[in-house]
């Protein structure tokens, strides 16, 4: 604990990432991958299941006075907005509604697995741990495909997301560094990470 204390007083998230950047040079790309891959858990394990009843009442309330037309942008990497407008808002719907070109979304989950348009957007300026983008697109793919995790309830992971036949050393590094195999293609984090070099 002493560590976590020490990395606390001498660094924020930002100057460690800097500092990993430079280590990165010597030591490999692995080292910015591992950390962002602890970033990414350390934001989204406290989320839990995500339920309807774990919205927090105060992203609720603001989804209660949202009118067509408006937009949220979202600086977090969580799910917690994204969430309460899946639950409380009528006038969101995961397909579009991030703003993201052709965002594949499975889902179970009633009118908001309706491909249509919301009149409400979300963006999550610094990426989410909820979207990813598709690794390699096809050239008859005019734009890359992007990908919505909803909650358990609403996205039947069992049944779409897996794994692939061959476990090979490359799968299993794409896996512990939160890549989803999803109808046979890899798809990676929208994941902007704490640099203090990223741009704007």
């Amino acid at each position: 604990m002493d560590f976590w204390t020490q990395l606390q007083q001498d660094y924020t998230l930002e100057t460690l990432y800097a500092m990993l950047e430079s280590d990165a040079e010597q030591y490999g790309s692995w080292i910015l991958e591992d950390f962002e891959a602890l970033v990414r858990t350390a934001v989204s394990r406290p989320t839990g299941e995500r339920g309807s009843d774990s919205v927090c009442r105060y992203h609720e309330m603001l989804c209660e006075v949202l009118e067509p037309g408006d937009y949220i942008i979202d600086l977090n990497w969580d799910s917690v907005m994204a969430d309460a407008l899946l639950y409380t808002s009528h006038f969101w719907f995961p397909a579009p509604g991030f703003g993201l070109p052709l965002l594949y979304s499975p889902s179970k989950l009633g009118q908001k697995a309706a491909r249509v348009d919301s009149f409400v957007y979300l963006f999550h300026v610094h990426g989410s741990v909820v979207l990813f983008e598709l690794e390699k697109p096809q050239l008859r793919e005019r734009r890359s495909l992007a990908l919505y995790v909803g909650p358990n309830q609403y996205t039947p992971i069992g049944g779409v997301l897996s794994l692939p036949d061959q476990d090979s050393k490359e799968d299993r590094e794409k896996i512990n560094h939160g890549c989803i195999f999803l109808d046979g293609r890899w798809f990676h984090p929208i994941f902007v990470p704490p640099s203090k070099y990223k741009k704007a």
